[in-house]
């Protein structure tokens, strides 16, 4: 006759001794705590790139106005030469 052997039943969280509530209670505490921090720098992180994204596309769409407006400006004076020249 071969004795088998069975894992033990999981007790419910009431059910529980109380030094393995206080024990599991500070492991659960802790892993909150890593996963806040973790969290923490994770949303820091994707604040600082997202900061670094719109300060790069404001950069870009300052120096897309200056040429345009640089363009636009030696079109008007292109415009002005070719009056003067036309009219002589």
């Amino acid at each position: 006759m071969a004795i088998i052997k069975q894992k033990p039943i999981p007790l419910r969280k009431n059910d529980a001794p109380i030094a393995y509530k206080e024990s599991n209670r500070a492991s659960v505490d802790r892993r909150h705590e890593r996963k806040k921090a973790r969290a923490g720098t994770e949303g820091a992180k994707a604040m600082s790139e997202h900061k670094a994204e719109r300060e790069a596309e404001r950069a870009k769409t300052e120096r897309l106005k200056a040429l345009r407006l640089a363009r636009e400006a030696s079109d008007r004076i292109d415009k002005r030469t070719k009056k003067r020249l036309s009219a002589i």
